[in-house]
Order: structure tokens, then C-alpha cells, then sequence
């Protein structure tokens, strides 16, 4: 169920999604988390069913809330629950090419650790539009965190992102009916705390290239495929071996201007950390680039689960994570992070085994991962 997944991820701050458990651990940093997702327009009815819709768009939130929250729609009940049987609010809003922003307000309950809010708006026009969703919520010693979902029309989660003050994600959006879902939970019952909801048009998607003679091509990994894994995670940790190095790609980013990177994602089973190769490369931000985004592409396989990639961005002079989109099932990992002009980098695309490995011994675990071939992966590097 949506809402026993969530809790999972608010309150041992996993990363986990409605269907699988095996991202790991998100690492706070001063970027928002962020995913992406390319929906096929399948998965989205030409008219949406208007049984969703319950309650009409308003400005003025029901009694009770002691916060004021503000956008061009504002949360009128507390009953909005699809986890509950409840349907979404009908927020009136459209997004298309044309009409590029609107904002929803509403309120995280006191009388609720947990406060799910479910909210409609409409995808107008004729072609998929790149949007960018984020979720800020009031400055309050007692505030958890607060996730942001994406579902379709039938309910089924797309993707979520989460963070202490705010969250955000990137989505292709076929046009049709959509629903948003905001989580947040509270430390200590102090009041409810107002929450803003922003969908705009994300006029800097940062696409895919696709060409024969990308920036720079993985090269020394080595035969055993291990020659770049640099590090391991959860938690996050150097590797042993002196013949660990990051690649260096000879790259520096400067504004204006897009570059890309290819590899191949071995499958190489580990009981250290559970993935199956972990590229690291490095590169160089220019002196006017003050922020990058980073757009990760895999092929995925007939099935959702079948293949998962993250990706990381690490300061290399103390080996901290400045940045990471960890989403799983998704055909593109993107975001943004703020970086430091003409600094050095690394950035780590790590291959998840999304089934267990062996147990020795136990014949009931002996099944082979789902993800057993190389892989091959282009990425796109926008300094912003």
C-alpha cells in the first residue's frame, strides 16, 4: 500500500518505493533530492476519468488549520486520502508550453505524524512537456521532512522525491490528468505547518545527446570491471585496492554549454554494498559555473524492476555527497546541484542489484539477479 511504503522511507529514512526496497539510504545535502521519469502516454487515459475530481478549486482552506498556506490553489479538506479511499482534490490547474506555472498550497495536520495530501492537475496540449515539481514546506523546528509523489491517473506511483525542507522532482509528462501527493511528517506535535507546491515547465531538460562521438567513453575499468569503483555505499566508503581510480575525463564544464559521457554498467555480484558496478569519474566545473544538472539514461528491460541505476556527485577533499538522485525503476535519473567554480568533482553511476544475492548454502536464495548483462548508459552533464 502507497502509504505503508511511505512511512517507510519518513521514518528509517530509506529510500524505498511502493514496489521495491532496494535503493539505499538517502544522503541529506543542500540540493533538494530529485528523480525523473518519461511517461509513456499509455499509461494516461485521453479523458480522464471525472469521478476523481470531489471537491471544487478554491482560496480559502477549511477551519481548523492554524497555517496559512497561499497558491493559486489552496487545500480545502483534510479528506483527500486516496490511501483512505478518499479522492483527490480537483485543483482546476493546467501546465502546458503556454501556460508554464501554477502553485498549490496546503497544510501539514497537528493532529497527524503523518499527513498524506492528494492533488489533481491536467497536462494540456498535444506533445509530452519536461516539468520541474517542487515542494517547500515552513521553517519549524518540529518538521520530519516532507516527500513529493507523482501518480497517474490510476493511481500507480510514477516517482517521489524527499528532503528535510523541501523535495523536488523531473518528469516527461505525456498530456492527461495527474495527481501529486505531498507526505509530511512532524517530530514533535507543535502545530501544523504550511506547505507550497510548485509545477513549472523545466526549460532546461538537460537531453540525452545521442552520438557516436560522445565527450569522453569509459576506458579503464579494466577487464575485471572494477578498475573505477572508487568507492562502495551505504555507508559511503573508499574501496581497499591502490588500483581503485576514478577516471579522469579531462572535462570542464563551463556555462553554456552540454556535454556527455558513455559507459557500461557490469553485473558483478557483491555482498559489500549490493550493487553490481559503481563508474567513477572526474571533472572540473568552469569559473562561472555555480550549479550543474547531471541526466542519466539506461535502456530498460521489458519489466520496470529489471534494471535500476542511481548516480552520485562527491566533493573529493573529504569524500562527502553533495548531491545524488537515487529513484528506482526509472528509465532517466535526473538533477540538480549546487557546486563550486573551478573545483574538481567526482561523479559515481552505480548499477543496483535488485535481487538479493545467494545465500551460501540456502537453495531457496540461489536465483540468479534480474540484471545479468552489461549495460550500457549515456549521460548528460548541463552547467547551469
Amino acid at each position: 500500500m502507497l502509504r505503508i511504503a511511505f512511512v517507510c522511507c519518513s521514518v528509517l529514512s530509506l529510500a524505498c518505493s511502493t514496489t521495491s526496497a532496494s535503493d539505499p539510504a538517502p544522503v541529506d545535502s543542500e540540493m533538494p533530492d530529485a528523480g525523473s521519469v518519461e511517461i509513456d502516454a499509455s499509461s494516461v487515459p485521453e479523458n480522464p476519468d471525472a469521478s476523481v475530481s470531489s471537491v471544487d478549486a478554491g482560496t480559502v482552506p477549511t477551519s481548523g488549520y492554524n497555517c496559512e498556506p497561499s497558491g493559486d490553489y489552496v487545500e480545502m479538506t483534510e479528506e483527500n486520502d486516496i490511501s483512505l479511499g478518499q479522492s483527490p482534490e480537483s485543483t482546476n490547474q493546467h501546465i502546458s508550453v503556454s501556460d508554464e506555472s501554477f502553485t498549490i498550497g496546503g497544510c501539514v495536520n497537528e493532529t497527524e505524524i503523518f499527513d498524506w495530501d492528494y492533488y489533481t492537475f491536467t497536462v494540456d496540449g498535444d506533445a509530452p512537456i519536461h516539468i520541474d515539481i517542487t515542494v517547500t514546506i515552513e521553517e519549524q523546528s518540529a518538521i520530519g521532512g516532507v516527500e513529493v509523489a507523482l501518480l497517474n491517473q490510476e493511481q500507480t506511483p510514477l516517482i517521489y522525491g524527499y528532503g528535510k525542507r523541501n523535495a523536488r522532482l523531473f518528469a516527461t509528462l505525456e498530456p492527461g490528468q495527474y495527481i501529486l501527493e505531498v507526505n509530511g511528517w512532524i517530530d514533535l506535535f507543535n502545530g501544523s505547518l504550511s506547505y507550497e507546491i510548485g509545477v513549472s515547465e523545466d526549460k532546461n531538460s538537460c537531453p540525452i545527446t545521442e552520438s557516436s562521438a560522445p565527450d569522453y567513453t569509459e576506458k579503464n575499468d579494466g577487464s575485471e570491471n572494477t578498475g573505477n569503483d572508487v568507492f562502495t555505499f551505504y555507508p559511503l566508503t573508499k574501496t581497499i585496492s591502490s588500483e581503485d581510480n576514478p577516471e579522469n575525463t579531462e572535462l570542464t564544464l563551463n556555462a553554456e554549454k552540454s556535454y556527455s559521457l558513455q559507459g557500461v554498467s557490469a553485473a558483478i555480484e557483491n555482498m559489500v554494498d549490493f550493487s553490481l558496478d559503481r563508474d567513477t569519474f572526474s571533472l572540473t566545473t568552469g569559473p562561472t559555473t555555480n550549479a550543474i544538472k547531471v541526466r542519466l539514461n539506461w535502456p530498460n528491460g521489458e519489466e520496470a524492476d529489471e534494471r535500476d541505476m542511481d548516480f552520485f556527485i562527491i566533493d573529493p577533499t573529504d569524500d562527502t555527497i553533495v548531491g545524488e538522485s537515487t529513484r528506482w525503476g526509472l528509465d532517466d535519473e535526473v538533477a540538480e546541484f549546487t557546486v563550486q567554480p573551478e573545483s574538481l568533482y567526482l561523479l559515481v553511476f552505480v548499477r543496483n542489484q535488485l535481487t538479493a544475492p545467494p545465500l551460501p548454502g540456502d537453495p531457496m536464495s540461489e536465483e540468479p539477479p534480474a540484471s545479468n548483462e552489461s549495460l550500457p548508459y549515456n549521460v548528460s552533464f548541463c552547467p547551469l
